[in-house]
């Protein structure tokens, strides 16, 4: 090889072309309803604290069965009911 000659090879690398991941959407990373809507599709206090966002885990607050906002209650999984 003389000097004037170039090899391209080593300029140009091979990339392998991937698709893109798909998103997957992880409960309690984005916003999915308010709780009293979340309690009526999911029942479960446990189940409804995981579609909760954070911000709608520091707001409200839960003793036993029920779900309190403050000092109001907002939904009672013994009987099922949420109170708006």
């Amino acid at each position: 090889m003389n000097e004037t000659t170039i090899r391209r090879s080593y300029l140009t690398p091979k990339f392998d072309v991937r698709p893109a991941k798909k998103e997957v959407k992880k409960p309690g990373l984005f916003f999915e309803d308010r709780v009293e809507n979340l309690a009526k599709k999911y029942k479960t206090i446990d189940e409804i604290w995981k579609h909760m966002t954070l911000g709608q885990v520091s707001r409200y607050s839960t003793i036993g069965p029920k779900i309190f906002l403050g000092t109001k209650l907002i939904y009672d999984e013994s009987t099922g009911e949420t109170f708006v």
